[in-house]
Parts: C-alpha cells; structure tokens; sequence
C-alpha cells in the first residue's frame, strides 16, 4: 500500500477533513430538514383527522334531542376536537410541547388518565390493524393449519 502523502505530493489532511466535516454537516442538514418535513405532514395529518371527530361528533350532536344531557356532552366534545384540531394546524411543534407541558403540570391527574387512554387507543389501533395470527388456527381460505 502506498503512503498518501508519498504518491500525492499535493495532498493536504486538512483540507480532506475539512471536507468530510462538510459532507457530514450536510447530510446531517438534509436529514433534519426531512425529518421535520415528515414530522408536520404527521402533525397536518393528525389535526385533520381530529378535524373530521370534531365534524362527526358535531353532527352526532345536532341529531340529539336539543339541550339533553347527551347533546351538551357531544356539543363539548366537538368543540374541544374543533379546538385542539385549530391548534395542531396553528401551532409549531415547540408551541405544542410548552403547551402539553403546562397542562400536565396544572393537571396531572387528567394528563396521565390521557395518557393512559390514548395507550389503550394506539395499542387496539395496532392490533386492529395487524392480522391475529393464532398458532393452530385453521385457515378457512385454504383448510390448512396456521
């Protein structure tokens, strides 16, 4: 193996450093730049579907007998979607965090029984979307055992 500096006379280890330090700034650069690209397409997508349960319970709200109990409870649930939907759409992620932040310290109790729910709610989220995969389950497409 040849000596670098030996069979290139003209070659500078600064400079190559400086230029792997730059190639790494770089794609450390577009790579934040495209996580956080998908990080408000996810928050957009989150806020819309928020968005569309404000609408539903809203609506569901407005087939309800007027000023009943279920009524009032959907009409403040639909203005609660509606508000943190608005918020998502309006806000920076930092915004949202201070603000998650604040609440959970003048709410702990709500916050965590949030927490816990929304768990529950991803949890039967994924199940729901995977295929249960019994061992010894017979397939009844093709009668073989799974």
């Amino acid at each position: 193996m040849q000596d670098t500096k030996t069979s290139n006379p003209n070659w500078d280890p600064d400079a190559a450093a400086r230029k792997i330090k730059d190639d790494a700034a770089d794609v450390a650069k577009h790579t934040a730049q495209d996580a956080k690209g998908r990080v408000y397409d996810a928050k957009a997508d989150v806020a819309s579907e928020i968005g569309s349960a404000g609408l539903a319970a809203q609506d569901a709200a407005s087939r309800m007998s007027p000023g009943s109990p279920q009524q009032r409870t959907l009409d403040e649930i639909a203005r609660g979607l509606t508000d943190a939907s608005t918020a998502l759409h309006t806000k920076t992620i930092g915004e949202l965090a201070t603000d998650l932040s604040q609440f959970a310290r003048r709410n702990p109790a709500l916050f965590l029984s949030g927490a816990a729910v929304l768990g529950f709610a991803a949890t039967r989220f994924a199940r729901a979307s995977s295929p249960a995969v019994v061992p010894g389950r017979i397939d009844p497409a093709t009668g073989s055992r799974i």
